[in-house]
């Protein structure tokens, strides 16, 4: 069921449009802005990105977000490959 709903969310023409525009990598500093992406869109979005970019990094705006897409990632199997740090300090950085 999972995987059923993962291909038609990749199947979406907008969805294929912004993951396109993400992969030819022709913006300045290869930084991408886009409006709030709402529920789990986040994380199903990031899952598809992860396949063709070795390091994403997504700003939330508060800590209870930063701990819901952590969660959501892990769900969608991907808790190997996620970094959550909900305090932004040296200490933490290292950490991780």
């Amino acid at each position: 069921m999972k995987s059923l709903f993962l291909d038609k969310f990749e199947s979406l023409d907008s969805f294929k449009h912004l993951v396109n525009e993400i992969e030819k990598k022709e913006h300045p500093s290869n930084r991408i802005y886009v409006s709030p992406l709402h529920g789990s869109t986040k994380s199903l979005f990031l899952k598809s990105l992860i396949k063709s970019n070795s390091q994403i990094l997504m700003l939330s705006p508060s800590i209870k977000a930063v701990n819901e897409t952590k969660v959501e990632m892990d769900i969608l199997g991907l808790s190997e490959n996620t970094i959550a740090i909900d305090k932004l300090t040296n200490d933490s950085l290292q950490e991780s």
